[in-house]
């Protein structure tokens, strides 16, 4: 072989090695309703960042369940009282206790409720910042307001040990459990508690279905595309799709 063709073959080897090596030295991404979807136990290795899919297929907290009308009076506050029992339910869970007493938790609400009416004049309809105020100053857990948040996102606070708290437009839900007034804003709050990733589900406390609100199901689809802080603006839940993250203090 003559020498100009060695020297040509080396050049090219050498050519298509820093190709391949510049491949692979681009950061990996993915479209979020991608990344939000998949399941199993996959990281995807950039040079900046790494996306870290959740190992397991099922995963769930042994988050009490109290219903927002806790001795099924619903009426007065405890007919919009499903932030504050959400909250009680997430502070329980710190306190490592996985029951409740209709009277701990009638005790812990009415003195939100109090709270609550004396910063802003009401106990009704309490968006993400008000739940933020009141986790902060009389629950024991930490929080985290988050925007937009992916079902992969959530996935992983469950999987880390923290239930979430998320906030909801009603009438997307589809819960024929949960009379929504149409006159009224369809505002709800619940607890993801875990998920189902064969039957693509979130496994949440819902203390304003009367009938199965421990330990309901939602379909990701669903769940995801109710999500919606309460706008003192429009007097509606038709806000940002919001969600509460939590912390052990």
């Amino acid at each position: 072989m003559k020498t100009e063709n060695v020297f040509a073959l080396v050049a090219l080897a050498a050519v298509g090695a820093i190709a391949l090596m510049c491949f692979w030295s681009r950061s990996v991404s993915l479209p979020r309703e991608t990344e939000a979807l998949i399941g199993g136990s996959v990281t995807l290795a950039s040079s900046t960042k790494s996306i870290v899919i959740p190992k397991k297929t099922y995963d769930e907290l042994a988050v009490p369940y109290m219903s927002e009308a806790p001795r099924g009076v619903w009426s007065g506050p405890w007919k919009n009282a499903c932030e504050e029992v959400s909250i009680f339910m997430v502070d329980r869970f710190y306190k490592g206790q996985s029951t409740a007493t209709t009277t701990d938790a009638e005790n812990y609400m009415n003195m939100l409720f109090h709270e609550e009416d004396l910063k802003y004049g009401s106990n009704i309809n309490s968006d993400s910042v008000r739940m933020a105020f009141l986790i902060d100053n009389y629950a024991d857990f930490g929080e985290k307001i988050v925007k937009n948040p992916s079902v992969l996102d959530i996935k992983n606070e469950i999987e880390s040990g923290h239930p979430v708290i998320t906030l909801h437009s009603g009438f997307d839900l589809h819960n024929s459990h949960i009379p929504f007034l149409a006159t009224g804003s369809a505002y709800h709050v619940m607890v993801i508690r875990g998920y189902d990733e064969k039957t693509k589900e979130f496994i949440v406390n819902d203390p304003g279905d009367s009938v199965d609100g421990a330990d309901h199901r939602y379909s990701y689809l669903t769940f995801m595309k109710s999500l919606h802080d309460f706008d003192y603006t429009t007097g509606k839940a038709d806000g940002a799709a919001t969600v509460i993250f939590t912390f052990a203090k």
